[in-house]
């Protein structure tokens, strides 16, 4: 077991789980998001690896690096599905939106081609509604202090309105890219500045549709 999915593939057997669609259900996971963990193809960090070694009663150290054994406490009780009883679990979980894709280069937005099913979920930000979508940010395109930050948008796909000039907005093009910008008005009619932090902007350019960013949150 050199490796961290594999750690953890082995902790959710000797925990009862006899598939990871099992183990899924148990943690409160998307089925897609758990099996990528155990299969290698998603890395984790810290806090999922903290729920997992608390559901499978293994040590969070020997998870995350191998060291030392799963269960150092040699009277801790046999390994077995987890009773749901802990605060944790008693508190009604939070609101997701989807993870729909992410801005790469030159603020341009690449949309995953995954069934909905399989689609990374984060925490909604405060004020989500049910058409609240995220992307991530990839690269300097909005500047260095946003590389992997969360973008959050309504999937509302309706003409430039004035109240949009002026601030971040996901904005379709009639050529169908789909880009992340500032929205500013053009020197004509009908026509727009996109503007960023990196690149040069895009000058006098008709946009097909345009959603305010409504919020911003880091990985």
């Amino acid at each position: 077991m050199n490796t961290v999915n594999e750690r953890l593939k082995w902790a959710r057997k000797q925990a009862g789980f006899s598939s990871a669609r099992e183990a899924a259900e148990a943690v409160g996971e998307k089925k897609p998001t758990y099996s990528g963990h155990e299969n290698g193809n998603r890395g984790f960090g810290q806090a999922k690896a903290a729920k997992y070694a608390r559901r499978y009663h293994v040590s969070l150290d020997w998870l995350l690096t191998g060291r030392g054994k799963p269960r150092p406490d040699d009277n801790a009780p046999p390994p077995g599905p987890i009773e749901e009883t802990n605060d944790e679990l008693l508190r009604p979980r939070r609101p997701t939106v989807r993870v729909v894709g992410y801005a790469g280069a030159g603020g341009e937005i690449h949309y995953y081609v995954l069934p909905e099913a399989s689609l990374d979920e984060v925490e909604a930000p405060i004020g989500a509604t049910d058409r609240t979508l995220a992307i991530e940010i990839r690269g300097q395109s909005l500047g260095g202090i946003f590389d992997r930050w969360y973008a959050f948008f309504d999937d509302v796909r309706a003409p430039v309105t004035p109240d949009l000039i002026g601030h971040l907005c996901i904005v379709g093009l009639p050529d169908d890219r789909v880009l992340i910008k500032k929205l500013i008005g053009g020197r004509h009619e009908g026509v727009y500045r996109l503007i960023s932090e990196r690149e040069d902007p895009i000058e006098d350019v008709p946009v097909a549709w345009a959603a305010r960013v409504t919020q911003m949150m880091p990985r």
